[in-house]
């Protein structure tokens, strides 16, 4: 049995238990977003200690603008004497694609779609009557709008903040394409990861206020 075939079983599972296909991508969701949130919160950590040192980074880059041997070395150093890690928050960053790509399988299979239809539950949700169709309007903003906030909590460089409303726009674009039910998905993983970030923001600032 394939990854997606088990996806597939555990969507249908949800979907008996609810009778919505729309409630049952949303908790398999969350339920993935839980299962990944030790890796979430090590990824967020290594964004904070990241921010705290991009003014070195940035004089560093400065003055030792055309001596990249030198820059790395001093770079080096820099990660070295505040204990960061800079690959530390890749996994969790690289670990979400090929879970997204599964997903993004299922909800571009119709004929999973049509055995939930011949079965009698509901495909549509709120506004959208066929969560196998795209949803042209309110679900792109919603993705370009959650992804915006997303990438701005994870931004370590405000110089790059500008350059960050190109891909919230092309996700939306993409999304006026997928089924609604990977748009939902996409949304929901977004604002999960939001109140998330919120959490660990306030947990990580705890120790700092008992030291101050």
């Amino acid at each position: 049995m394939s990854i997606t075939q088990v996806v597939e079983d555990v969507l249908r599972f949800f979907t008996t238990y609810t009778g919505s296909y729309a409630w049952a991508i949303i908790i398999l969701t969350i339920i993935i977003k839980a299962a990944m949130y030790p890796l979430t919160v090590r990824q967020f950590r290594v964004i904070d200690q990241m921010k705290k040192i991009a003014p070195k980074q940035k004089e560093l880059q400065e003055k030792y603008k055309g001596k990249p041997e030198e820059l790395q070395r001093r770079m080096a150093e820099l990660y070295r004497d505040n204990k960061v890690n800079p690959l530390g928050g890749c996994l969790p960053m690289l670990l979400p694609l090929p879970i997204l790509m599964i997903m993004y399988r299922v909800f571009l299979n119709e004929a999973f779609i049509q055995t939930l239809k011949e079965a009698g539950f509901s495909i549509g949700f709120l506004w959208i009557p066929d969560l196998s169709k795209p949803d042209p309007w309110i679900l792109p903003i919603l993705s370009g709008v959650t992804t915006w906030v997303t990438m701005q909590q994870t931004a370590t460089d405000p110089a790059q903040k500008s350059s960050m409303i190109i891909m919230p726009l092309v996700l939306g674009w993409i999304t006026t394409r997928l089924p609604g039910g990977a748009a939902i998905y996409w949304v929901v993983t977004n604002i999960v990861t939001i109140i998330q970030q919120f959490f660990i923001t306030r947990q990580m600032a705890v120790p700092r206020k008992g030291v101050s």
